[in-house]
């Protein structure tokens, strides 16, 4: 049913699906040849000027609207499924990973994704690709238009700085990331517009009920000409949670008198977060194959990581389980051979 939606859509930038058919129990998609370079490739050179950033971010944007419009959220956002033909136009690829918007949808289609995205669409699972995740998407919790809003900010971060928002050595770590830090935004060029640093705060609040809605906004954004919106200079307010009301205005003692005096009070959302410093390396001999979500989940509330280690290749694996609050992950006795691991609900 997604692929047909998909298949409906007929938008400059988004990659065309020509059709769908499966082969025994294998779905597969006829998907457009789009000529050019990823996303990523380009990105491995190292970050893109500020004013080409914003022009591939917008048509992203735009590929993004016209999908949610349509229904279907993607879920796996990120440079690799993005692709720059040599006229400049942009095109978001590989919707392998939608899933209608709506929950009453059919959720029993087969996806494909890289080695390094999970791969489980039931919920308290997770799906996706970990560096770009929203912080409900790494929970397992149920995704909408929120999350592929959370993943443009991260696109958009990485493409004006060349290194991601969030990142690790171990999955962990970079689940641990999401969920418990902050962006960086002051290592944005000093020459990025004040509203485009607005932006990425709003795509990358914690909170999916505090974070921009609507993919139209970041590209309304990001055509921006206005030339009297200088570059922001100084430190940048990092995306807590807060009444949006007239805009985010950033930026030291202007940032407190400004918000008094245009905003409400903070919700209960807005105190600032609890960041986790301490390294997330579990227990030595991390089980490393553990590429799925059948090895890795985190707890609701985003306190705790279960995961597959293995002592020694001669024994068998094992769950781990490490609270972000204590230094070491501890193995839990009894579970040799676990795996399709969760946590419930209460």
């Amino acid at each position: 049913r997604e692929a047909k939606t998909l298949a409906s859509l007929n938008h400059p930038n988004v990659a065309g699906i020509h059709g769908v058919d499966q082969v025994d129990d294998v779905c597969f998609l006829a998907l457009e040849l789009v000529p050019g370079e990823d996303l990523a490739a380009r990105l491995s050179r190292g970050a893109l000027p500020v004013d080409e950033a914003i022009d591939v971010c917008r048509q992203i944007a735009e590929g993004l609207e016209a999908a949610h419009e349509a229904g279907v959220v993607h879920r796996d956002l990120k440079p690799a499924n993005v692709r720059v033909t040599p006229d400049g136009t942009v095109k978001v690829l590989d919707f392998g990973l939608a899933k209608p918007l709506h929950p009453k949808a059919t959720q029993d289609g087969t996806s494909t994704a890289e080695s390094d995205s999970f791969l489980v669409t039931e919920e308290g699972l997770v799906l996706g690709t970990p560096t770009y995740m929203s912080p409900e998407q790494a929970r397992g919790k149920p995704v909408d238009r929120r999350t592929d809003i959370w993943a443009f900010g991260c696109v958009l971060f990485e493409c004006l700085t060349g290194r991601r928002a969030f990142s690790g050595e171990t999955f962990s770590d970079v689940l641990a990331a999401i969920v418990g830090s902050e962006a960086d935004l002051d290592a944005l060029p000093r020459s990025t517009p004040r509203h485009v640093r607005e932006l990425i705060a709003r795509c990358l609040v914690k909170s999916p009920r505090e974070r921009l809605r609507d993919a139209g906004e970041a590209r309304l954004a990001l055509g921006r000409t206005d030339v009297a919106d200088e570059p922001s200079e100084g430190r940048t307010a990092t995306g807590r949670a807060r009444t949006w009301a007239g805009g985010l205005v950033t930026g030291g003692v202007l940032a407190s008198l400004a918000m008094l005096a245009f905003r409400g009070e903070p919700t209960s959302d807005s105190a600032a977060p609890r960041h986790v410093s301490v390294p997330l390396s579990p227990t030595p001999g991390l089980y490393e194959g553990a590429t799925n979500t059948t090895n890795f989940a985190i707890s609701p509330d985003g306190q705790c990581v279960a995961f597959v280690t293995k002592e020694d290749e001669g024994n068998a694996s094992m769950l781990a389980v490490r609270n972000l609050t204590e230094p070491a992950a501890r193995t839990l006795p009894g579970t040799e051979g676990a795996e399709m691991m969760f946590f419930s609900p209460d």
